[in-house]
């Protein structure tokens, strides 16, 4: 496995090479229009690299506003507390990276060590039932990578496409069943807890080292493809508000998946009822033990499409709607869709904004990305604030970030 997977990272690496088009700027159709709004166009840079990027932090709840979060001061009302409460935490940050670009048509690049993080609940806890809820189930799950992920980009006649395949090491992975029960006509409450938490070594003899270490890495691909269809049609010739481009994408697809064989299996139990509520400490059962069992881990995999449109025939505007779906399987329902429209507002590539509403990895996120490009040196911010209720995400139910600055020529 760990050849094959070897074999075709160096494949990716020479298929630039093979199919890159020796075409100049004018005859591709990844043409950089002269927006002319200051009289020049800041190039693109043929080599960059960024250290200690942070391509998202963020966290998302649908119920409590980050202000009260950060106040410390938390009121809760029943009366308005969501059906199910959801929340969400995660970190994708990159400590090193490099990109080259041929300009003609092809280049490569590398992310090295990225860290990928995320976990969530989603507690189903409706209050209009409080008195009569019988196994209801909440979800809980936790995953962190470690990634490797060489890529490639290049063109085939008019089709531009990018390929990443990554290797990923599985550093923690948790899956839960919890459930409760309510019953209001006999006064009696109960909850179950059962989680396996997989670590990347034997809870009970790991004594440090990579030696101890028993996960076994993975590998996914990641790959796009881009087509100017308005211009192959004629159509951005009718009128430049016709000019348009069409892409699909997908990431993470399964090639190779992750093994942890090891983890801790956490336990919980607690019941109680009215006729009995001061010795509730003597029904409240916990346990942990660890276990030796192999489990299969694949990061989470998405499929997109979109469209690229520059309603004024330049790069001075782009707007992209986007559709598309997600599977992970840490979820007790894998699948979700997804969706949203992003503009984008490009000044002589020297500064960019971008403002976005999208439905991503089943939260609501509204955000605005600045660049300030001096081609030695970029610098990237994003903001955004997120829910798993849309409404909620206009209120600052969840922030998110993005931070990192590029550096070459």
């Amino acid at each position: 496995m760990k050849r094959i997977a070897l074999l075709i990272i160096i494949c990716l690496l020479f298929i630039p090479c093979i199919y890159a088009e020796e075409t100049d700027s004018e005859d591709s159709w990844e043409y950089e229009d002269d927006v002319d709004l200051g009289g020049f166009w800041i190039q693109d840079r043929g080599f960059e690299m960024a250290l200690a990027y942070i391509n998202d932090a963020h966290f998302a709840n649908n119920y409590l506003p980050a202000n009260m979060m950060f106040t410390g001061v938390i009121k809760i009302d029943l009366d308005n507390f969501p059906s199910i409460f959801q929340a969400q935490v995660g970190v994708n940050m990159t400590p090193f990276y490099f990109k080259y670009d041929s300009k003609k048509g092809w280049g490569f690049g590398l992310s090295i060590i990225e860290f990928q993080i995320t976990g969530f609940t989603g507690i189903n806890f409706d209050i209009s039932k409080i008195t009569d809820a019988k196994n209801k189930r909440t979800d809980l799950g936790f995953a962190a990578f470690v990634n490797f992920t060489p890529s490639a980009f290049f063109h085939i006649q008019n089709f531009k496409i990018s390929v990443m395949p990554t290797l990923f090491y599985p550093v923690a992975y948790a899956t839960s069943k919890i459930s409760y029960t309510l019953d209001g006509s006999k006064n009696y409450a109960s909850f179950m807890c059962d989680i396996d938490l997989y670590t990347p070594f034997n809870y009970d003899t790991y004594s440090g080292g990579i030696q101890g270490l028993t996960s076994m890495m993975g590998m996914d691909i990641s790959a796009s493809v881009e087509y100017p269809l308005s211009r192959e049609l004629g159509l951005q010739n009718i009128h430049s508000i016709l000019n348009f481009d069409v892409g699909a994408g997908f990431t993470a697809l399964p090639f190779i998946p992750g093994t942890m064989k090891n983890g801790l299996n956490i336990t919980a139990n607690a019941s109680v009822d009215a006729s009995d509520v001061m010795n509730i400490t003597n029904h409240i059962f916990f346990d942990s033990q660890s276990f030796t069992k192999d489990k299969s881990i694949y990061r989470p995999f998405i499929m997109h499409f979109w469209a690229n449109w520059k309603p004024l025939g330049t790069e001075l505007i782009t707007v992209t709607p986007l559709i598309g779906f997600a599977v992970n399987t840490l979820y007790a329902e894998p699948g979700s869709i997804e969706g949203g429209i992003t503009g984008h507002l490009n000044l002589n590539n020297l500064f960019h904004v971008r403002l976005g509403i999208n439905y991503l990895d089943r939260m609501w996120i509204n955000s605005m990305h600045l660049a300030l490009n001096l081609r030695l040196i970029e610098f990237n911010l994003g903001l955004s604030l997120r829910s798993q209720d849309f409404a909620k995400s206009w209120e600052g139910g969840g922030l998110g970030f993005t931070l990192g600055a590029k550096i070459g020529w």
